[in-house]
């Protein structure tokens, strides 16, 4: 009873499974824009101090997937400009949001800058990247 109880739950998560993932290559499919993208899938924020973002924008663009990320590019200690009494780890600086469609890379730039469109929404556009796999591979303006 218990094999077939759990044999059961698993095809139907599954299915289950299947079938959100193909609601979302859909959703993706239908987006015009990265602006639209990005209001459809929701941002996830990436530790780039335990993965690396620009493999994960290489990996979506290379398979043609869909993805809305967000991340840091610098992070430091914060002992620096913070009053003593509060105990914070580290300090956040350089926000980006990347968004990738159908194997292109778009970043939400303000003047020019990485930003992240939640933080600035105002006066910033989404500007087409190219990735350089350079010994370190980075972002540019295409």
């Amino acid at each position: 009873m218990g094999e077939t109880f759990a044999s059961g739950k698993q095809i139907i998560t599954d299915i289950f499974n299947e079938g959100i993932k193909n609601m979302m290559i859909e959703k993706g499919d239908k987006c015009k824009s990265p602006d639209e993208l990005a209001n459809e899938f929701p941002m996830q924020f990436i530790d780039h101090t335990k993965e690396e973002p620009i493999r994960i924008i290489q990996q979506a663009r290379d398979m043609g997937a869909y993805l809305h990320i967000g991340y840091f590019r610098e992070s430091g200690s914060s002992t620096r400009y913070r009053d003593d009494r509060l105990k914070r780890p580290a300090t956040f600086s350089k926000p980006c949001e990347i968004v990738c469609m159908r194997g292109e890379i778009f970043a939400w730039k303000k003047d020019g800058f990485h930003a992240i469109q939640l933080l600035e929404p105002e006066g910033g556009q989404w500007i087409e990247q190219e990735l350089v796999a350079d010994c370190q591979p980075f972002l540019r303006d295409k």
